[in-house]
């Protein structure tokens, strides 16, 4: 039954809110434990919380951050920064607006920023699910590995399942060489990953690879993840297949790098016809580089130079300064297009 018209309820952290409707509440706090923990059905969760308060501010501004667009200009996102930070001053226990802030500061290269965020709400937060894992990010940015490792393991012990902490815990083991440790230690967390979002999950799976590549492992065990464990993904109907794409990619490209070149061109084979659809381009520069990558190096060169001119067309559109800004990324683009060809005096 639907409560009183703007009745003030309590999200899962004890945050007030108006919703006149209990599914709307329900669906909030669906959303919030999706979003945290990188799980499946995030969007679905906060679209039927608007369904089912249209008048709810607070699941409306959710559902607008969830079905937006990316904005490569980023004024949307220096908004919402600004926006989220007097959020987290007035309300210290939203820590999923932390969440979309350190999501900014990520994308705009600001981890002072974001460990400065975290750290004005972890007092009022110390028992929480969730908020070492957020803390241990910022530092292994800032390569405060020591400090990362603490906090990280601080945040398994509250929660074992936390696939942030554990991703993070991953990042120390293999800056400092513990391939091994990294290793063993992901591949016993890996059941639970099946709960992840399509990106981490193959994301994890890309950090255990490559931590067997550097460990000059047989071949065989790194190709055994991407086949098995990285691909399969796409076999679910609610996999997105571009995140998945940017991790399988990113696993094809060290390979090729390392001189695995045969290997690596099998597999891009049968990625083709996808790399080439249109639709998944522009979702994220990464992405959008590997694929350049992989086109060039397996000859599609028109795909590849449409995409190429695509990248210059969106950085053309923007400001004077965007467009400033935005060059480094063009000429990474081109040496990532010359270095697909074989042409490797260009690049460099």
């Amino acid at each position: 039954m639907a409560a009183a018209e703007g009745e003030v309820r309590r999200d899962m952290w004890g945050q007030e809110y108006r919703t006149s409707s209990a599914d709307c509440a329900a669906a909030l706090d669906a959303y919030y434990a999706a979003f945290m923990s990188f799980g499946r059905g995030r969007v679905a969760a906060v679209l039927r919380a608007s369904a089912a308060d249209p008048t709810c501010a607070l699941a409306a501004a959710h559902a607008a951050h969830a079905v937006a667009p990316r904005d490569p200009a980023g004024a949307a996102a220096f908004l919402a920064a600004a926006k989220d930070n007097l959020l987290l001053k007035q309300f210290p226990r939203d820590i999923l607006s932390l969440k979309r802030a350190q999501l900014i500061c990520f994308y705009l290269g600001k981890p002072d920023l974001s460990l400065k965020f975290v750290q004005q709400v972890l007092p009022k937060n110390q028992d929480q699910n969730f908020i070492y894992g957020m803390l241990a990010f910022p530092l292994l940015e800032l390569g405060r590995m020591d400090e990362a490792e603490r906090a990280a393991r601080k945040g398994l012990a509250i929660n074992k399942n936390d696939f942030w902490s554990q991703h993070n815990l991953c990042h120390v083991f293999q800056q400092e060489c513990r391939f091994r440790e990294a290793t063993e230690f992901m591949e016993s967390c890996s059941p639970s990953w099946e709960a992840c979002t399509s990106f981490l999950l193959t994301h994890n799976w890309w950090h255990v690879a490559v931590c067997y590549l550097e460990a000059e492992s047989p071949l065989c065990k790194v190709l055994e993840i991407y086949d098995h464990n990285i691909m399969k993904e796409l076999e679910k109907s609610d996999c997105e297949a571009a995140e998945v794409y940017l991790n399988a990619l990113g696993l094809l490209l060290r390979l090729y790098i390392r001189g695995h070149i045969d290997s690596a061109k099998e597999r891009l084979t049968t990625l083709l016809d996808e790399l080439k659809n249109e639709s998944i381009w522009h979702a994220e520069w990464l992405l959008d580089l590997l694929i350049l990558w992989a086109l060039a190096s397996m000859s599609e060169l028109k795909s590849a130079h449409n995409m190429l001119e695509s990248l210059k067309s969106r950085v053309r559109s923007m400001d004077r300064n965007q467009q400033q800004v935005m060059q480094k990324a063009i000429k990474l683009a081109e040496a990532a297009y010359e270095y697909g060809k074989g042409d490797h005096m260009k690049v460099f």
